[in-house]
């Protein structure tokens, strides 16, 4: 199965937790081999958003356009050449049908073509957690205070 993260942090993040959850996502692609420029970031429209493709975010159909472009790479992505990474953040706002067809393409995808990072803000969508919990890995953002402001910046 494919090398998977996925990276959980309050709903109620700030720029703290927001920067931290992207450096871990970066590391994690460190760590399994996939180099920067071989990373493609997805963000999520919000749930009741407009896709670019003037979507609502909450339907159940098929993947709104900004999801698109990770049907070829987890179905072929060993035919890029050089391992592949997708970082999908506000993963929170994936919807039930896009849930189960990411679930179903991260069980059939070459493990040494491509690595995918999930980082939400507030809990996964639980099709999804399941992939994660039986093949994955969670790291835990936690909620930074006022008084670890210093440090952060």
């Amino acid at each position: 199965m494919t090398a998977i993260l996925h990276v959980s942090a309050p709903n109620n993040a700030g720029p703290g937790e927001r920067q931290e959850s992207l450096e871990t996502a970066r590391g994690f692609f460190r760590s399994v081999g996939v180099e920067p420029d071989s990373v493609i970031r997805i963000d999520v429209p919000g749930r009741g958003q407009r896709s670019q493709a003037g979507e609502e975010g909450e339907s159940d159909g098929p993947l709104r356009a900004e999801l698109e472009p990770l049907v070829p790479m987890l179905q072929s992505a060993s035919l890029f050449g050089d391992k592949q990474g997708a970082m999908i953040v506000e993963a929170q706002g994936l919807n039930a049908g896009e849930c189960a067809l990411l679930a179903e393409l991260l069980g059939a995808s070459d493990p040494d073509g491509v690595a995918v990072a999930f980082i939400s803000f507030g809990s996964l969508p639980a099709s999804l957690a399941k992939v994660v919990k039986a093949s994955g890995e969670t790291i835990t953002v936690r909620k930074m205070w006022e008084r670890q402001a210093g440090e952060w910046l």
